[in-house]
């Protein structure tokens, strides 16, 4: 760029722009936005070249100028906040569109610096539709003035338009840096697969409208030593101060949380495999009936080898149908003794009588059980196996994914403005119905087939990482 007109026609392609000469001098031409008449473009020949005035970040000033000796302090202009830009051929066309650019959005609060400003929140690894950039930039209707302006795009190196795509996840046809090969070979670089010229919006598209995040705790927020890092806890509560509802949801008691969890102020809890629900407004005590969980607990205390035990909300008491039992013979003493010690909340005792429970939740604990409770369970319960030797016998309607529901009605929140971690088989529903459900690396397969991302495991802090690098770098 080395002509006058050169530089004004590119400063009029931006929108809501028009040319003026305020001082009755044609050696002086101007361009101003619209919106508030302020020049961002001085054109005017001095010293044998055409030279040009752009507004600047008083830190961009310095580093323009440090980079190109043909860019000094603005003439007959503030030094801290406008440049001048020598034209005399040593300053790549490129540099001399972003700082035009870069005048352009400082001067304005145009469509193009929102767009631009929208697109720079999209995360690596992540893709975003044109309507979708439209809406963060404040006008969901201007997605054709997106294309517009990435077509122009002043910083392809720091604003990446290779990560949008349209609403079906086609790729552009007419993408400004090199075509539709170049934009697909960008995306691949950084893990995003292009089949036939197309994204996968729902394995791929970057859920920018987060409101609440559902998360299960054995297996996910808590690693394999059942404990919780440093980097997990920070990065659960980053999404609650900026303004994202976060949700503890587990097989385990409420009481137990605090347990691993005490330091995390989680806004709403999900416990019991769903049987239980404290959030907003709703508190929920589902469970079976006495009737129902007797029922169950005769046909299983034939084996003296399984521990049959109600969780009640205050304890989790022995049943007194199966007195017999000692708990030397329970098959797996290692790890009962380990839940034991952990939460201190196992009374075990004849005096334990189960005649003021009126709801519960049959928690069986011992190995290769499957067999014995499909037999004992009936239309109007079913059983959840995690870690290979803790079963849980539910009401048929206490799911995770039916409290999951709960709270986001509570909430007032859609599942699409939602997304859930887990491992386990009593994550799978919710994960697979979810906005956006997430398996852990260490998930079970059933798991990982249902969820639409599988991150690193609970070990190597995948949560932590996926909402750092996702929602906290992102907003």
């Amino acid at each position: 760029m080395k002509t006058r007109d050169q530089a004004l026609k590119y400063g009029l392609s931006f929108p809501d722009t028009y040319q003026d000469a305020p001082f009755h001098d044609d050696n002086w031409q101007i361009v101003r936005f619209k919106g508030n008449d302020k020049a961002f473009l001085w054109t005017y020949e001095k010293d044998g070249y055409v030279n040009l005035n752009v507004k600047t970040d008083p830190e961009k000033a310095y580093f323009w100028r440090g980079l190109h000796k043909s860019v000094i302090p603005g003439y007959h202009q503030n030094k801290d906040h406008w440049n001048t830009i020598i034209l005399d051929g040593s300053i790549p066309d490129k540099d001399i569109k972003i700082m035009i650019a870069e005048s352009y959005d400082l001067i304005s609060d145009s469509p193009s610096k929102r767009i631009y400003e929208a697109v720079k929140k999209i995360p690596y690894g992540f893709v975003a539709t044109y309507s979708q950039v439209a809406e963060i930039a404040g006008d969901r209707k201007m997605a054709r003035a997106v294309g517009n302006a990435l077509h122009k795009n002043p910083d392809p190196d720091n604003i990446p338009c290779f990560r949008v795509v349209n609403a079906k996840g086609g790729l552009s046809g007419e993408f400004a840096f090199g075509g539709p090969d170049a934009q697909a070979k960008l995306l691949r670089k950084e893990g995003i697969e292009v089949k036939d010229g197309k994204v996968d919006l729902v394995k791929y598209q970057w859920k920018n409208n987060i409101k609440i995040i559902f998360s299960d705790l054995d297996g996910t927020l808590l690693n394999s030593k059942k404990g919780i890092s440093k980097k997990t806890k920070d990065a659960v509560i980053g999404c609650q101060k900026k303004g994202i509802v976060f949700v503890a949801c587990t097989a385990r008691p409420e009481r137990a949380i605090k347990e691993f969890c005490d330091d995390i102020p989680f806004d709403a809890v999900i416990s019991l495999n769903g049987a239980r629900v404290r959030c907003n407004k709703k508190n929920i005590d589902n469970g079976m009936s006495y009737k129902t969980s007797h029922q169950i607990i005769k046909k299983l205390s034939k084996d003296k080898n399984k521990i049959i035990v109600l969780e009640t909300g205050s304890g989790i008491f022995s049943d007194t149908i199966v007195p017999e039992w000692d708990i030397k013979k329970v098959t797996d003493l290692t790890k009962l003794d380990k839940e034991i010690k952990v939460f201190k909340i196992l009374v075990i005792g004849k005096d334990n009588r189960f005649e003021t429970v009126k709801r519960s939740e049959v928690l069986i604990l011992f190995k290769d059980v499957k067999k014995d409770v499909t037999k004992a369970v009936d239309e109007d319960t079913y059983f959840s196996i995690s870690e290979n030797w803790i079963c849980q016998i539910m009401a048929k309607n206490d799911t995770k994914w039916n409290a999951v529901k709960e709270v986001l009605d509570d909430y007032g929140f859609t599942k699409d403005e939602a997304m859930y971690f887990g491992d386990d088989n009593d994550d799978a529903e919710s994960i697979k119905n979810i906005g956006l459900g997430i398996a852990m690396g260490n998930a079970i397969e059933r798991v990982k087939e249902k969820a639409k991302l599988i991150i690193k495991s609970n070990d190597s802090d995948g949560v932590a990482e996926y909402l750092t690098d996702n929602i906290l770098k992102a907003r």
